[in-house]
């Protein structure tokens, strides 16, 4: 047998030929490497150190303590450090994904990062940082770890959100100098202690957890630790000691690995002794079975050690417990240390770390305020509570004005003033807003809103069985899928109800305004009816098909919030195609929104009398399209960056202005008009007054400047005739009044322009003017008496 080597690059060529080539049983102190635990290539091999592989196993204690599941590994390109990753990831797969065989690194789901690097980490560290991973597992010697910790500094990897794992076989103060680095400043001894302050470190613990009971060799720990101090000092006075100033890490394992071998030696020599076989007997190329007997004494058989029990598995190596560490500073602050946090022990059946840090040797800290999590923490955002409640106070009374609006309207319905503004339409459109007006109470509801006895579904993590979380998760699930759909179809019928109510009464009146004859022709009902009820079939097959083929689920949306370090959740309503149909209903109210401005517009100055707040209904088109054209888009990009609040509050408010200047501007003005004591707001007999619009041709606006002309010279005609006939009228009246005496014969004449009989006698003479020249009725109302010719 013989004892050695002290790492793992000198082990492994030096055992695979001594138990293959020259039959000899082989002990080993300090090499972890898995390499070795292949009993193929190594069937004499024995190590009283746990392979680098039982590390993991308390690796994963501490992300299953602190609720790590998405890390990175970083490895220098060594067998050592390839293998025991290629273990971890294995046993991780395993373990996160309940899959042996795991996956490609290529298809890592962002929870685990595999990256390697041989001499330069900062394209390996690049892509760690853009994952935003924060718990970095590094598999590397110290050397590279100097340089990857500085380049760690650099790429903001070493925050209180990052935290690094470093094997525990480094020195104590390996951080502790300057590193240079190609195209970087260089990273002062100062910047390395903070960087890894309050790091972790693992390896195997090298003392036994009992120690007031002595080992087998009669020594406890502690008596151990100053016989080897003592030898150590005398050793450094010698000046043959080139060593480190500590001591060294595998002093317990070089001592119960001599133990080992004098033992199994030991057992050897007494089995063999039987058999009239000597360990001096002992050859290269014999076959007496002395080096077979030997490793059978050192796989059986366990005993007590300085570092604790030593027993070897199948492959030779140690069956230890895992030390995890942490280098805090130094109770004069000056340093960094080493502290032990606990000792685990990989073999057993339950081998988690404990929950309460009361059972730990010490209490861990860190440099925030408690352990970095593996990512953005999730912070579900839900409608601040004092905006809902505000917005809902304000659509209670826009419904409380909505719903007065409309008992008036029915109270007062036989009234001409109401009766001629089309009352069955009217109460139509306040039913439209009285239904948006209810869905923006929806909009409102969450999850985190209480249901109706009392469960709040949003807390199904407090449920302590998992089957039910499972369904306080299904039920609010399906509850907010409900609530989407509600949403939609109260709002898409309101707004048809409404808004459509509106066009079809701005319809009538653009024909009254197309077809004069119209105008003393009352509406007919159906006329409306057909067109509402076209709007709300269309709008009932649509969202049919919508909510029957593509149904709502509820969805997380996720933003990023820097300054918080949080992942902000928020809740929407999707379904699959979801930006196809609700765009197609955005185009086919758009047209009909476009539409209708343009008929309100066109028949803006119509006076209808069975419709007699024609202009009222136009300018309430006008404020609905303003407010919709601004307000839906502006919505809706905030919805998309989730910025929920102002989304919610936005729509809310759009709802109740252009609800409510809807309706006040249809009945503001009936309220004035009775408040005076008149029946109607537009006469019967009133003229329809056609006045062209800024030179825009609309309609029969449109006047021909040939026509303008001609109406022109023929009113300037007009007017020199009727002052030819003034003139001749005064002439008359001249002669009439004159002193002459007239013969007493009476005499009639006749004057081809005159139309009045004069009478001659003695006395005054008399002027008859015959009734046809006096005109009709309505001429002498309106001053406008036919020339007639006078008769003398």
């Amino acid at each position: 047998m013989f004892l050695g080597g002290g790492c793992s690059p000198a082990t492994e060529p030096l055992a695979a030929l001594s138990g293959r080539f020259y039959n000899v049983t082989q002990v080993s102190y300090g090499a972890s490497t898995p390499t070795l635990s292949d009993r193929t290539m190594f069937p004499k091999f024995f190590r009283t150190i746990p392979s680098e592989v039982q590390a993991n196993s308390a690796r994963f204690a501490l992300m299953e303590r602190f609720n790590w599941e998405r890390v990175a590994t970083l490895h220098e390109t060594r067998n050592i450090f390839s293998l025991t990753v290629n273990n971890f990831r294995a046993q991780y797969f395993t373990i996160f994904r309940n899959s042996s065989d795991g996956a490609s690194a290529d298809d890592e789901d962002n929870n685990l990062v595999v990256r390697s690097f041989t001499d330069d980490p900062e394209i390996p560290l690049r892509q760690i940082r853009d994952k935003d991973i924060r718990i970095i597992l590094a598999y590397m010697y110290e050397d590279k770890a100097l340089n990857t910790t500085c380049q760690a500094i650099h790429l903001n990897l070493t925050t209180e959100n990052h935290l690094w794992i470093f094997p525990a076989w480094y020195p104590t103060d390996w951080w502790n100098e300057t590193v240079y680095i190609k195209n970087r400043d260089p990273c002062t001894p100062d910047m390395m202690r903070e960087a890894v302050m309050y790091s972790i470190y693992l390896d195997s613990y090298n003392e036994t957890l009992n120690k007031d009971i002595p080992a087998d060799s009669g020594l406890t720990i502690d008596e151990f630790l100053v016989k080897y101090e003592a030898a150590l000092e005398e050793f450094r006075t010698s000046g043959l000691y080139y060593g480190d100033d500590d001591p060294h890490h595998y002093a317990t394992f070089a001592y119960d690995a001599v133990w080992t071998m004098a033992l199994a030696l030991h057992r050897a020599s007494q089995v063999l002794e039987g058999d009239e076989v000597y360990l001096h007997n002992f050859t290269y190329s014999n076959t007496l079975g002395i080096t077979e007997n030997i490793t059978q004494q050192m796989s059986t058989p366990s005993f007590r050690g300085i570092s604790g029990e030593i027993a070897f598995d199948v492959n030779g190596s140690r069956l230890g417990h895992n030390g995890i560490y942490q280098l805090v500073p130094s109770d004069d602050g000056e340093s960094l240390e080493l502290k032990l946090l606990y000792v685990q022990d990989p073999h057993q059946v339950d081998s988690k770390l404990p929950t309460n840090f009361s059972e730990w040797l010490c209490e861990p800290r860190w440099k925030g305020d408690g352990p970095p999590h593996d990512r953005r923490q999730p912070d579900t955002k839900y409608l601040n509570s004092s905006l809902i409640y505000a917005c809902d106070f304000f659509i209670s009374v826009a419904i409380v004005v909505a719903v007065g609006l409309l008992v008036f309207n029915l109270a007062t319905i036989w009234k001409p003033l109401i009766r001629d503004s089309a009352p069955i339409i009217n109460t139509i459109i306040i039913c439209g807003c009285l239904l948006m007006l209810v869905t923006c109470y929806m909009l409102g509801v969450d999850t985190k809103t209480p249901t109706q006895d009392g469960d709040n579904p949003s807390d199904a993590d407090e449920d302590n069985t998992e089957s039910g979380r499972e369904d306080i998760n299904q039920q609010r699930d399906s509850r907010y899928a409900n609530i989407c759909i509600l949403r939609l179809w109260l709002f898409t019928l309101g707004f048809s109800l409404s808004f459509g109510a509106l066009f079809a009464k701005t319809w009538q009146v653009y024909r009254v305004y197309t077809n004069p004859k119209l105008k003393k022709q009352p509406f007919k009902m159906w006329n409306f009816l057909i067109i509402l009820g076209v709007f709300l079939f269309i709008d009932v097959l649509y969202l049919s098909i919508w909510t029957g083929a593509f149904p709502f689920r509820r969805a997380l949306a996720q933003r990023e919030n820097d300054a918080a370090d949080t992942l902000e959740v928020f809740e929407k309503c999707v379904c699959d195609n979801f930006n196809y149909l609700i765009g197609a209903l955005y185009v086919y109210k758009g047209l009909l929104v476009v539409f209708g401005l343009f008929l309100a517009y066109e028949s803006r100055n119509v006076k209808y009398y069975y419709i007699n707040d024609s202009r009222f209904t136009s300018i309430a088109v006008y404020i609905v399209v303003i407010v919709v054209g601004i307000g839906a888009p502006l919505s809706l990009v905030l919805s998309e960056h989730l910025f929920i609040d102002p989304a919610y509050s936005l729509t809310v408010l759009m709802v109740i202005l252009a609800t409510m200047a809807c309706l006040l501007i249809l009945f503001i003005p009936k309220f004035v008009y009775m408040a005076k004591g008149k029946e109607t707001m537009v006469n019967e007999n009133t003229r329809e007054e056609v006045t062209a619009g800024d030179g825009l041709q609309l309609g029969r606006t449109s006047v021909d400047q040939t026509d303008m002309q001609t109406a022109e010279e023929e009113v300037r005609h007009l007017q020199e005739r009727v002052g030819k006939k003034t003139s001749e009228l005064h002439t008359l009246e001249d002669t009439l009044q004159s002193p002459t005496k007239p013969s007493p014969k009476s005499q009639c004449g006749s004057d081809g322009d005159s139309g009045v009989l004069v009478t001659t006698t003695d006395e005054q003479p008399e002027v008859f003017i015959s009734e046809t020249s006096r005109g009709t009725p309505e001429e002498q109302a309106s001053g406008r008496i036919p020339q007639q010719p006078l008769l003398h």
